[in-house]
């Protein structure tokens, strides 16, 4: 969960903690456009079409620095989970360039697909507030 300045909170999940990034041990999460405003209720469902943003990979600190707090861990059932994640690494790469969160060549870009590269605090603080506005 991750609050906002208004004191709302806003969802997500921990999809994989098995992801390298530039050789930082990451984390792959959703964001989703669940907005509550305690953490007493929680969402019952986590669906791919509640995404508020594409998947994004950021580093494990995020939990330990208090960014995002855990509320519970559940299982993953396939249907919560996006059958493939993409990112777009043509800033870095050259146009066409897709990888997915193991840094794997994608013959095609999927939606969602977001860029390429860890996400730090203030990255993901704009990237939600601007997703919200």
């Amino acid at each position: 969960m991750f609050q906002l300045d208004d004191g709302r909170v806003l969802y997500g999940r921990v999809v994989r903690d098995d992801v390298e990034c530039l050789g930082v041990r990451c984390f792959l999460i959703y964001i989703h456009d669940i907005i509550l405003d305690t953490t007493e209720h929680q969402p019952e469902e986590f669906d791919t079409s509640s995404l508020l943003l594409p998947p994004m990979l950021v580093p494990q600190q995020m939990w330990t620095r208090g960014f995002f707090k855990n509320v519970e861990s559940q299982s993953m059932a396939a249907k919560h989970e996006l059958r493939h994640h993409c990112f777009d690494e043509q800033k870095y790469s050259g146009p066409d360039s897709y990888v997915d969160e193991y840094g794997k060549h994608l013959a095609k870009r999927s939606e969602p697909c977001g860029p390429a590269g860890i996400f730090t605090d203030l990255g993901v603080e704009a990237e939600v507030l601007k997703a919200l506005s």
